[in-house]
């Protein structure tokens, strides 16, 4: 039986000549990879809409004894031109989607997930934030529906809130902010300043209250290495995307606020 279903294309890989394996998140299925059979050669079914960023609406086949499904037809659903309007908005929406790939597992259905890489690469087409600000809120956002959230908003032991004038120690292994009361010497940790994390939280909050504010640079420089030490330390591994990143930055002027 036929079935029709919206899906954003994470990755596609040939399989042997002229096939593709197309990796899509979709809304009640979640995670779910199909064969694309001429999906490089067959203009009229698929023409060139299965890539990376891409919404889409498919036709599909389950297929008997195989998680692959079988992928009948697919159109572009949300259009996303502006994406490929720099690199750095490419590489971006690339780590987006390596990320929520890694953060996700086969036929777990999750919606707010779903949205969430939705509403980011619209944001990123739409330009409608500095991108390290948008990446900062999807880390965090995507971090905290895969049950891994580093916690911010108070000591993880004494449940102290954030003070502005004092420092804290960020421990990877337990998730969280440390006071200087309860942080032991020896942990693997980052230095946090208590103005620095609450301005990062009133970020966070006017995001989703849908009037975001922007943060200093430095704020958000400190919790870009956070995040990304945290996500390593979750995966045990950098992401391609990642280091692609890492390595246009180091080429960018300080001026710039493509990778701040």
């Amino acid at each position: 039986m036929i079935q029709t279903t919206e899906g954003i294309v994470l990755k596609t890989l040939t399989f042997r000549e002229s096939d593709q394996i197309v990796t899509l998140l979709t809304p009640r299925m979640g995670k779910v990879a199909g064969l694309a059979r001429y999906g490089k050669k067959s203009l009229k079914r698929f023409g060139s809409v299965l890539q990376p960023f891409n919404i889409l609406e498919f036709q599909f086949r389950e297929r008997p004894h195989s998680s692959l499904i079988l992928l009948e037809k697919a159109a572009i659903k949300i259009p996303l031109f502006h994406i490929y309007r720099d690199i750095y908005s490419i590489v971006g929406s690339c780590y987006c989607l390596e990320l929520m790939d890694e953060l996700v597992h086969e036929r777990d259905p999750n919606f707010e997930k779903y949205l969430l890489l939705l509403n980011i690469l619209q944001k990123i087409n739409n330009h409608s934030l500095p991108l390290p600000f948008l990446l900062r809120w999807y880390e965090f956002r995507l971090l905290t529906l895969a049950g891994i959230g580093p916690e911010f908003r108070h000591c993880i032991k004494c449940h102290a809130a954030i003070e502005d004038d004092c420092d804290y120690q960020f421990v990877y292994w337990e998730g969280g902010v440390l006071c200087p009361p309860c942080y032991v010497s020896g942990k693997m940790s980052d230095v946090l300043r208590g103005h620095d994390v609450l301005e990062f939280m009133a970020f966070m909050d006017s995001f989703d209250q849908g009037s975001p504010r922007e943060i200093e640079k430095h704020t958000a420089v400190q919790f870009r290495k956070i995040l990304h030490n945290f996500i390593h330390y979750h995966l045990n591994k950098i992401l391609k995307s990642q280091i692609f990143m890492e390595s246009l930055r180091s080429g960018i002027s300080c001026e710039s606020p493509a990778f701040a």
